[in-house]
């Protein structure tokens, strides 16, 4: 077997990072077994010897001498444990695979004179290729994900390398990397000369076969929209591919610069997205088990990186609505497969965290609310005057209403697996915990005080208010102030949508979806993206790239306007957890002119499509699977309960 760093002590974080953070060197610990039976395992017997990776990392690449292949030296292995290391497990996690591979698009030679490969697609993985060079001849490739003036560009990526060097041995050879991926669209071709320059790749270098290879965990799509709208359909792609390239073994952030961490609040903000999308409990079970883990040092508190890195603002836990993702996730893994196994698996971890909220917030005066604090609340959202990444919405009514939300969970959860008393109890925390909201969130008229988009469809989509239908106008004049365009971060974009539909203001949502001036999700389609951006205007509209930074062009979160397209224009919405129930409510809009949707849920498949004619008439057409129930609600006030078969109206 080799051994590579991987993140066991590859350099991890920011500005540099820190190595060796779980060990300071490399074990090779395995067992094999054999119709039940122990039948190899390391030990005393063992060799090494070096290896043809003479140096790896999650962020700067591999070195690959293929010289050192046929190396003979060999030493005794060293036979020692980890100081921490307990019994072996089967793994957790699912296998890394290739998914798809793609050929170059595009040779391009920029005006520098580099040769630049394009692929087409940013994505996440490594580039292969045949090498059939002299011995000692080296090949580097060097990954991004834009070009700047038509030239390689890769400063977005921070202190993160990304490279890839093959040295030949001089016989024909299929090269690739071991411990390390990469999220890029185009690589640089270089070749070292005999000078030891890097000059650019012969551009026709169709010789190579150079194909890139999209890797993550092996988890497969359940749900696919089409519509009439090119640009639409190409933002679906875009949302889609951005959780392909970031569940990589954990939900990352990004897969390119010096980051690639488990930040808990993208994952939290995009679970609804990824269940709709992709098959996802064995992935989420692994990624919450890392949590439960953490949790168990941390009071039952969740930190902002999973797994956590222990040193520095990386370190941190407790803030909303990142800590949050320890109740949501799991839910939602709930409601979309309706597996109470592994509902009742993560439920301590749920009621450890609303548990450690819950004591933080006794121990200061007044009701159940969240007093104080760090927390990154609607980030990156553009409706605060001050410069900086935090939103104008009060990050103490959003604390606290995520607090409402865990604690009705908590109970929903506690009721569905029996816990009565525990359903009893979180259900009375919760009502507390609204009545206290209420009471210092919202007027004499019942709507809530804090006077932006996300403080609105906050309130409506956690049921908050009484008065839903003026806070939803509310909301829409609000939408209509800033020209009829977004304003929202991380909490406010996934519940905006949705927030519009259900009181009313589907068109406006639709507006929403197909504005294509910034901020919007067509801007970046409009400017080539093949993947959901970190910011709105990562990429300025002459395609440079935005001067302020922190700017990844493969960030997942704002791709959360897929499960409205799911649950509100195509209208497929769970009843019962794992959908054996299901409410089929499509709302159309004549601006798309079709959307046909398919949903491979636990219980079986579900379709929902409408289209427009050219009199301007909509039909429907549902599918509901064998053994369910469909809820089917149309515009016109038809509604009929389905069972299994296909419906047309």
């Amino acid at each position: 077997s080799w051994l590579g760093d991987g993140w066991f002590k590859s350099r991890l974080g920011f500005d540099g990072g820190t190595k060796n953070l779980y060990g300071d060197r490399l074990y090779a610990i395995a067992e094999l077994y054999a119709d039940g039976e122990l039948a190899a395992a390391t030990g005393d017997g063992w060799t090494s010897r070096i290896s043809p990776v003479v140096f790896s990392g999650i962020y700067d690449g591999e070195i690959y001498d293929a010289r050192l292949e046929d190396s003979p030296e060999t030493w005794e292995a060293v036979c020692a444990a980890p100081e921490r290391c307990g019994e072996l497990t089967e793994r957790y996690n699912l296998p890394i695979v290739k998914k798809e591979s793609f050929h170059p698009a595009a040779v391009i030679v920029s005006p520098k004179g580099e040769t630049i490969l394009d692929f087409g697609q940013n994505l996440t993985g490594w580039v292969e290729f045949t090498c059939d060079l002299p011995a000692g001849s080296k090949i580097r490739l060097t990954a991004c994900e834009i070009l700047q003036d038509g030239c390689f560009y890769h400063e977005n990526l921070r202190l993160a390398k990304t490279e890839f060097i093959y040295i030949s041995n001089g016989r024909k050879a299929h090269a690739r990397p071991h411990f390390t991926f990469y999220g890029f669209r185009y690589m640089l071709a270089e070749r070292r000369d005999a000078e030891g320059e890097w000059k650019a790749l012969e551009r026709d270098c169709e010789r190579y076969g150079f194909t890139a290879c999209h890797l993550r965990s092996d988890f497969d799509q359940i749900g696919r929209i089409a519509t009439g709208k090119e640009k639409v359909d190409q933002l679906f792609s875009n949302a889609l591919w951005g959780q392909k390239d970031n569940f990589l073994d954990v939900p990352t952030d990004c897969p390119q610069r010096d980051e690639r961490l488990g930040w808990t609040g993208d994952a939290q903000v995009f679970s609804e997205t990824a269940c709709y999308n992709m098959y996802m409990p064995a992935f989420y079970r692994k990624y919450l088990w890392d949590m439960r883990a953490e949790q168990s040092i941390l009071d039952g508190a969740v930190p902002n990186v999973v797994p956590r890195i222990k040193k520095g603002m990386i370190a941190e836990y407790g803030s909303c609505p990142w800590a949050d993702a320890g109740v949501i996730i799991p839910w939602n893994v709930y409601l979309h497969y309706g597996s109470r196994t592994l509902l009742a698996e993560t439920y301590p971890g749920m009621k450890a965290w609303v548990d450690y909220e819950r004591k933080l917030e006794e121990k200061e005066e007044g009701g159940h609310l969240i007093k104080s604090g760090f927390h990154f609340a609607d980030w990156l959202a553009l409706d605060n005057e001050q410069p900086g990444p935090f939103g104008a919405t009060d990050p103490l009514y959003i604390a606290s209403a995520y607090y409402y939300r865990d604690a009705q969970i908590i109970a929903e959860a506690a009721k569905m697996l029996g816990y009565e008393q525990d359903a009893e109890e979180y259900a009375r925390l919760a009502q507390e915990i609204r009545e206290a909201i209420l009471a210092k969130y919202f007027d004499e008229n019942g709507l809530c005080v804090c006077c932006t988009q996300t403080g609105a469809a906050i309130a409506i989509m956690f049921g908050l208010t009484d008065r839903e239908e003026e806070e939803g106008n509310v909301l829409s004049r609000r939408v209509t102030d800033n020209r009829n365009h977004l304003n929202t971060g991380f909490v406010g974009t996934p519940i905006l949508c949705p927030a519009l539909t259900k009181t009313g203001h589907h068109g406006q949502a639709v507006d929403l979806l197909l504005n294509e001036d910034c901020p919007s999700w067509l801007y970046s389609v409009n400017l080539g993206a093949t993947t959901i951006w970190e910011r709105w205007d990562s990429v300025m509209p002459d395609g440079h790239m935005n001067p302020e930074g922190m700017n990844s062009l493969n960030h997942y979160s704002y791709g959360s306007i897929e499960a409205w397209m799911y649950g509100y224009t195509a209208g497929i919405r769970g009843l019962e957890p794992g959908f054996r129930r299901a409410v089929i409510e499509p709302h159309p809009d004549e601006r798309l002119g079709f959307v046909s949707c398919s949903l491979d849920t636990a219980a079986g498949m579900y379709r929902s499509s409408w289209k427009y004619d050219e009199n301007g008439q909509v039909s429907y057409e549902v599918t509901v699977p064998f053994g369910c129930v469909g809820e089917i609600r149309l515009p016109d006030g038809r509604q009929v309960t389905a069972k299994a078969g296909k419906y047309s109206f």
